[in-house]
């Protein structure tokens, strides 16, 4: 089997095959004794099991996307082993706090139903959807003890019911922006260049060259006097200037990509990828398709090139 190295390098096909075994063994351990606990009526154990089961679900399900992609790294394999102790936990914390009636499930104030069988569904859907439970019960902390003190550049990207998460940003030029992007997705969401252009535009930003393509774009960003250029491949500067609110633009030349045409985003303030503890937010269009909203830039250009973006920076235009 493969060593851990840096943690970057991707599973091999025989150590892909090895995890895979090993973790459809957990998920069949699990289930068997599941089914043996709540049989036996040995109530907590049930519901600890339910929890991992359903982080096993959630494991399932995070093993094949990356491995259809292509995408599983070393560094993300103990997580496969570790979350389904964590859904465990997770799961006996809120089953106390549903008897406790400090939960809510139906967004009334009266106590819950605590049937055994009610408890062991709930914990599986909490290991399954084990950040949904952290927020409840984050929810439930500040209720309790208060809201923790924020430093002054807190940025926080929040759930939301919408198909686009909402970023409650605490920089108005960073919100703007996003709000940009969102205004101008829809009618440049299949050309990249037209998508950016779109966006400066609307943010006041007036040097971009109008009939400029991807490739042309990229040269002229690189040799603009108003733009700084990142060092390549620099993720986290990228990021903390989109934090910043500043107007960031990430692109690759077509030579990059082994294609002849090149592609541009518009980085945004938000998250690293979790899988990968880099590639900042962005949105894209993508010529001759459609492009992504609010998405790592991992999602829009291909491995190894996405280690490589070039990332431009200014001030958005006062007044």
């Amino acid at each position: 089997m493969n060593n851990f190295g840096t943690g970057e390098e991707n599973v091999d096909f025989k150590s892909t095959i090895h995890i895979l075994a090993s973790l459809i063994l957990l998920m069949s351990t699990l289930l068997g004794f599941a089914i043996w606990t709540v049989s036996q009526k040995y109530d907590t154990v049930a519901i600890l099991l339910a929890g991992a089961m359903g982080s096993m679900i959630h494991v399932m399900r995070s093993f094949w996307w990356y491995v259809g992609n292509r995408e599983l790294r070393w560094s993300w394999v103990p997580m496969y082993y570790v979350l389904p102790f964590v859904g465990a936990a997770l799961a006996f914390l809120m089953g106390i706090l549903l008897e406790a009636g400090l939960v809510s499930t139906n967004g009334s104030s009266a106590k819950p139903e605590t049937s055994v069988k009610y408890l062991v569904a709930i914990a599986g859907l909490v290991g399954m959807f084990s950040e949904i439970a952290s927020a409840k019960m984050r929810q439930i902390a500040i209720a309790i003890l208060g809201e923790p003190s924020q430093g002054k550049d807190t940025v926080r990207v929040e759930s939301s019911t919408s198909a686009v998460p909402t970023n409650t940003i605490s920089n108005s030029d960073a919100s703007r922006i996003v709000k940009e992007c969102e205004n101008h997705w829809e009618p440049n969401k299949s050309d990249c260049n037209h998508f950016v252009k779109a966006v400066a535009a609307a943010l006041n930003v007036p040097e971009l060259p109008a009939d400029a393509d991807a490739n042309t774009l990229i040269t002229f960003l690189s040799s603009s006097p108003v733009w700084k250029k990142l060092t390549e491949g620099d993720d986290r500067a990228a990021k903390q200037a989109a934090d910043g609110g500043k107007f960031v633009i990430g692109g690759l030349l077509g030579g990059d990509l082994g294609e002849a045409n090149g592609h541009v985003v518009v980085v945004v303030t938000g998250n690293f990828d979790p899988g990968h503890g880099r590639y900042p937010h962005a949105y894209w269009g993508q010529l001759g398709g459609v492009g992504e909203k609010n998405k790592t830039i991992n999602y829009a250009f291909k491995n190894p090139a996405r280690d490589r973006v070039r990332y431009f920076v200014r001030d958005l235009p006062t007044g």
